[in-house]
């Protein structure tokens, strides 16, 4: 049997034009799930429960695999600066945190 899971990140930025800048300001991640399993034992409406946050996590970091390697691919972004950026952003999560919410799915 094949089924899915869908990690869905939404960043809200308060952009300033003139500074060419954006500030991160809150972060959804929702998490969906295809039909032929049971979205509730993951998800509750898009919110992760306990068991829905590995596959959240394995879909997010196998989603940042695929783009580091389609952006090397196309000559975007060599792999190694592109992953020094993500380490980058990475410590610098951890020290700026911005409102965080795992709630319903709101399109």
């Amino acid at each position: 049997m094949k089924f899915q899971f869908t990690a869905i990140s939404r960043m809200t930025l308060d952009h300033t034009p003139e500074a060419l800048t954006s500030q991160l300001i809150s972060t959804e991640v929702l998490l969906e799930c295809s039909n032929n399993i049971d979205a509730s034992q993951y998800s509750d409406r898009g919110c992760p429960k306990k068991e829905g946050i590995k596959p959240l996590t394995m879909a997010f970091t196998q989603g940042l695999i695929a783009n580091i390697h389609a952006a090397h691919e196309m000559g975007y972004w060599s792999s190694a600066e592109h992953l020094r950026h993500i380490i980058g952003e990475l410590e610098r999560g951890f020290i700026q945190v911005p409102e965080v919410s795992m709630r319903e799915y709101k399109s």
